[in-house]
């Protein structure tokens, strides 16, 4: 692991601490960043589900049988269900982003 690998593996690891939120995936707990996530700037709205659109944001190593997919989902314990819509992953980086639609039974 390189120095920055590092420093950013402490400051995430720190922030999950803070505002994490516990979430399960495949029955496989693990703790993720959420964040609300802009709506597409449109001259008129005609796509439902902008406005629940978030970013889940959690290490790799959270998920040791492989990452999710897009179409997988992840559930709180509040019961809200987050379905992956896209899946963002920068080389060399520990962490990875999903961006979600989210739902609440």
């Amino acid at each position: 692991m390189t120095s920055k690998q590092h420093d950013q593996a402490e400051g995430f690891a720190e922030l999950l601490e803070i505002a994490g939120s516990s979430l399960v995936w495949n029955d496989h707990p693990f703790t993720a960043l959420i964040r609300t996530l802009q709506p597409k700037a449109e001259g008129f709205d005609l796509t439902p589900g902008d406005d629940n659109a978030v970013g889940v944001r959690a290490f790799v190593s959270a998920f040791p049988d492989g990452l999710p997919v897009v179409g997988d989902g992840f559930e709180d314990e509040l019961g809200a269900r987050y379905r992956v819509t896209r899946i963002i992953r920068t080389p060399g980086d520990l962490t990875v982003n999903f961006e979600c639609e989210i739902s609440y039974v």
